[in-house]
């Protein structure tokens, strides 16, 4: 029993040790597997590749060989020396861009307190109202673009936004519109609309008005400097005329016939070419700069920028030519004929071109009113018109004057929506333009080149007051006729050809059609359910333009490439004709003469030889040369 037990416990050892062997053996060979970070690999492999070299090999000293081989073999492995772990983090380029996007939303409307404080503060109550009206809904603008397939991501929508809110908070603007988006190549432009508040207005028009006196003194002065040296140049050309007449005159009487032949040139003919002059652009606040406009490459990453105001040359040439976008404000227009100005300056020209050619509203949706800004509502005025019926009787008669006199449009508070089958009907009688139309001359309203606005004003005062007295007590309405009557008068006797476009809330159904194709496209968001569908306007002569309208409301969103539709491929102008020669003022001038033949050219030569000698003549010399015999003759 105990020899047994013996053996039953020499066996469990030995099976102990064998299992501790194995371990120890396991443990030893995950040793040798194991990669080194420096070389990249293990020494088991390592080892394995060095005993297979020697084996193939056979050298005759195999120990010497050894680290020879082990060398080789290191050299010819590839190690990275590089570490990819670094010890100071860097953030990716998104955290970033997600630090200043959570800026936006930590802004608060004007005022003092947070959005949970609003309600408890009279003040914040009225700032919050203040932002509801200035800030555009753009939920809501594009809910209901998105039923016809106009949209934006809605990150972009979020962050437009809160974006314009924390540019209302800095700016003094109000009114603020989503204008659109405009495609360029590599960056994209967000553009928004606004109005200036009246003190700033106010400031903007007191800084023009300063500049505009500058810039007028600064050019008389150089006009009466250029007059007194072309005064001094022309005194100095009569003294020195009449100073090489006198040296003349006391040559003449020394010099011989043949001296007196002097060649007389013709005057130097002088160049009547004078620059076209400049249209004055429109002041701040009227016409095509009565908004300004901001813009931005990412909303919520990149600040807005204000663009400048347009002119009617930047207008002029952007109608010729045709340019894509890059999305760089300050980047050179090369064009042809060429751009006066950089990218910015295209771009506000383009935005005022899409503004005056696509901006439309349901007719009825605007009405004419007596004061307050274009597009804006003046309640109380509303409200005392409501009181009567007389009162909108009147302004029913009066809406066909302010309309010939172009006055400012009001949102009409007895709008009723037209049906939608009527906005959709191909006439387009049911819609209008409530934005100032752009004449060829670049103004909204037309203006004798190389005058100002003011010196025009000031002129038709000083013709009115020559009037007679009997005019003095007409009315005001006519009074608007007698300027244009005047201005119309004056442009004629200048060879100016006065420019009228069509007036405010003129209807889309006298659009022309441009190289075949209609203007206008409406149709419906849905036709399976009418009750809830929204009316889609379209434009084809710039394509991008659309325009909804649905529940008494309406909106306009531009998203294009900012250029207009073209039939044909675009060929730009071509270069102006050469220059014409010159063309002589008299026939004396210049006298063609018939080329002389032979003969003549011999009779010439022989009448410049001198005179021949008579024979006397020959004789006196020869008695002369006999008396007077050379001492030196042989």
């Amino acid at each position: 029993m105990q020899s047994g037990r013996a053996n039953e416990g020499q066996k469990y050892d030995n099976e102990c040790e064998k299992l501790k062997l194995k371990d120890e053996l396991e443990r030893s060979k995950h040793y040798l597997q194991q990669i080194c970070p420096s070389s990249g690999d293990s020494l088991s492999h390592h080892l394995n590749e060095v005993l297979t070299k020697i084996l193939k090999e056979r050298p005759k000293d195999a120990i010497a060989s050894f680290e020879k081989y082990s060398r080789e073999l290191r050299a010819q492995k590839f190690s990275n020396q590089n570490r990819h772990l670094r010890d100071l983090y860097e953030p990716p380029p998104a955290y970033d861009e997600a630090k200043r996007l959570v800026e936006l939303f930590k802004i608060s409307p004007p005022g003092h307190g947070d959005y949970h404080s609003i309600s408890t503060c009279h003040e914040d109550e009225e700032s919050l109202v203040e932002m509801r009206q200035n800030a555009p809904d753009l939920q809501k603008l594009f809910y209901y673009f998105q039923q016809v397939g106009v949209a934006l991501p809605r990150d972009d929508i979020v962050y437009l936004g809160l974006s314009i809110r924390k540019l209302i908070a800095k700016e003094k603007i109000k009114n603020v519109r989503f204008w659109g988006k405009i495609i360029g190549n590599p960056r994209n432009y967000y553009i928004i609309e606004a109005s200036l508040t009246d003190e700033e207005l106010q400031r903007r028009l007191e800084e023009a008005e300063v500049g505009s006196r500058l810039s007028v003194t600064t050019r008389s002065c150089t006009n009466e400097s250029q007059e007194l040296a072309e005064n001094v140049a022309l005194e100095q050309a009569l003294a020195t005329s009449l100073l090489n007449e006198a040296r003349e005159a006391e040559s003449i009487a020394t010099v011989d016939d043949k001296a007196r032949l002097q060649l007389v040139y013709p005057p130097m003919p002088k160049n009547p070419w004078q620059p076209t002059p400049e249209v004055a652009p429109e002041k701040i606040g009227t016409g095509a700069n009565a908004k300004v406009y901001f813009v931005c490459n990412r909303p919520g990453l990149d600040g807005w920028t204000e663009l400048p105001p347009v002119t009617p040359a930047q207008i002029v040439v952007a109608r010729q030519t045709v340019y894509m976008f890059s999305g760089t404000l300050g980047k050179q227009v090369h064009t042809y004929p060429p751009f006066p100005g950089c990218e910015k300056n295209y771009l506000r020209a383009q935005i005022a071109r899409i503004e005056a050619a696509t901006h439309c509203s349901p007719l009825g949706y605007f009405t004419f009113g007596r004061r307050g800004a274009r597009g804006e509502k003046d309640n109380d005025e509303f409200e005392q018109e409501d009181e009567e019926d007389d009162d909108d009787e009147e302004d029913d008669g009066e809406e066909g004057e302010r309309r010939k006199e172009g006055g400012d449009i009001v949102i009409n508070r007895h709008y009723e929506q037209p049906a939608l089958k009527d906005l959709i009907d191909p006439s387009m009688c049911n819609w209008c333009h409530h934005s100032p139309y752009l004449l060829k001359q670049g103004r909204t309203v037309w203006l004798e080149p190389g005058k100002t606005e003011d010196e025009v004003d000031n002129a038709s005062q000083d013709e009115y007051e020559g009037e007679d007295e009997s005019e003095e007590g007409m009315d005001d309405d006519n009074e608007e006729e007698r300027r244009s009557s005047r201005i119309s008068r004056k442009a004629k006797e200048l060879g100016y050809e006065k420019e009228i476009g069509p007036p405010l809330l003129t209807s889309l159904s006298e659009d022309v059609a441009a190289d075949g194709a209609i203007p206008w496209s409406a149709r419906l968001s849905s036709s399976a359910q009418p009750d809830v569908a929204v009316a889609l306007l379209r434009s084809n002569i710039w394509p991008g333009a659309y325009t909804f309208a649905a529940d008494k409301c309406f909106g306009n969103v531009y998203i294009g490439w900012g250029t207009k539709r073209e039939a044909y491929n675009y060929s730009p102008p071509a270069m102006p004709p050469v220059q014409d020669q010159y063309v002589p003022a008299s026939d004396l001038e210049f006298q063609e003469e018939t080329d002389p033949t032979p003969a003549d050219e011999e009779a010439w030569r022989i009448s410049q030889l001198p005179p021949e000698r008579d024979d006397e003549e020959e004789e006196c010399v020869d008695d002369d040369d006999d008396s007077n015999p050379d001492p030196y003759d042989d």
